[in-house]
């Protein structure tokens, strides 16, 4: 038997789940929610500790020019260590980031990480156009996103047009879409880009493209790592490619994972990849440290 107390609880469960997942619709308890619960609030809590601790750090992951092999640009991804020492994605601690108010927390964070990074990046790397950086729908909603991200931006000396920001097509939603359009042109008025990742997973690719200020599009994995074997993925791709050059959108191609998938994108003219092929996501010191130049062994003075 169990009490009116938990009774309550197990009702409020059902309730949070029913308003994250079946807003119209009839949800009953189960454990399974406990088990849910309990992820979430671990992950919370580990993600918490790395920002106090100092452990939560940006993995800048290479985005290249596939004819030339240099280096145009970095995604700039979560990543943080675990006491232990071991380095955790954000899809491991991806519970944590169901909660709107660590997700603002992590992504200005990440955006104070990436403008103070900014400078040595340019540096190491030459022909730097753009680093990405994700944003959530949590960002876009909130009043204050724009002049935080560009105080940011201004007090690092990092000019907007280095930044692009990454969105996806689930935050294009009808309920919101008025005012997440009227951020993103504010954004992209002061110099910001914007990049929609996950291109062609959505259901109205070509009307977003099309309604909202979109300045790159990053074709999904999915799809990428197909085009060797999938003759109806390679003509998706193909289409996808076309129609996007035709606006005048830059396209990089995401998951590139061998020299074979590099040649066939090369073939459909799109011009810009990132994916294993190219490098896995390093923080700053890593980038910099490979670019050194190697130490110089002392030559005698003598004749």
């Amino acid at each position: 038997d169990i009490g009116p107390q938990e009774i309550m609880r197990r009702a409020d469960t059902a309730l949070y789940h029913a308003k994250k997942t079946e807003r119209s619709g009839l949800v009953t308890y189960c454990e399974h929610f406990d088990r849910m619960n309990a992820a979430r609030q671990e992950a919370i809590d580990q993600v918490r500790d790395a920002i106090n601790d100092g452990r939560l750090f940006a993995g800048y992951m290479p985005i290249v020019e596939l004819a030339s092999g240099k280096t145009i640009g970095f995604e700039a991804l979560m990543r943080l260590t675990s006491p232990t020492g071991e380095i955790l994605t954000a899809s491991e601690v991806a519970p944590a980031l169901l909660d709107p108010i660590l997700s603002r927390r992590i992504d200005l964070l990440m955006i104070e990480m990436v403008a103070t990074e900014a400078d040595a990046i340019a540096q190491a790397f030459p022909d730097l156009r753009f680093i990405a950086i994700n944003a959530t729908e949590a960002d876009l909603m909130s009043r204050a996103f724009v002049d935080q991200l560009l105080d940011i931006l201004e007090r690092c000396s990092v000019p907007p047009g280095l930044l692009a920001l990454e969105v996806t097509e689930t935050m294009f939603s009808v309920e919101h879409a008025r005012k997440i359009k009227a951020v993103l042109e504010e954004l992209r008025s002061h110099g910001v880009r914007i990049a929609l990742d996950d291109f062609g997973t959505g259901f109205s690719s070509l009307s977003h493209l099309r309604d909202f200020p979109i300045d790159k599009v990053k074709l999904d994995l999915s799809f990428v790592q197909r085009i060797e074997d999938d003759r109806q993925s390679r003509t998706i791709v193909q289409a996808m490619i076309g129609m996007a050059r035709n606006m005048d959108i830059c396209v990089i191609a995401e998951g590139i994972e061998t020299p074979e998938q590099r040649q066939i994108l090369q073939l459909m003219q799109c011009e810009f990849g990132q994916g294993y092929l190219f490098g896995k996501a390093q923080d700053v010191a890593e980038l910099t440290a490979q670019l050194a130049p190697p130490a110089r062994t002392p030559t005698s003075t003598r004749a």
